[in-house]
């Protein structure tokens, strides 16, 4: 898949869950929490497992712990690398 289409999907996914941050329009350097997206615990889990379900994936916890704060551009390349693996 490529970088686009996840994009598009990520960011579908976030409008479902978050529609009024989506609409304010987001950058890949954001991250989900405080200082980017502002997306509450229940929204960035509700977040990550639609994410997980919908490309089919399992985000580790070296993902969550790694350096810097977890952001879209950081997920998309994930799952770009992963799905269908």
């Amino acid at each position: 898949m490529n970088q686009e289409a996840v994009e598009d999907r990520i960011l579908a996914i976030l409008a479902r869950i978050a529609p009024r941050r989506a609409e304010r329009g987001v950058l890949l350097a954001s991250p989900l929490g405080n200082g980017g997206l502002g997306l509450d615990s229940l929204a960035v889990v509700e977040f990550v497992t639609s994410t997980e379900a919908t490309f089919d994936i399992e985000f580790p916890d070296e993902f969550w712990t790694g350096s810097g704060p977890v952001t879209l551009g950081r997920m998309v390349d994930y799952v770009r690398a992963s799905a269908g693996t």
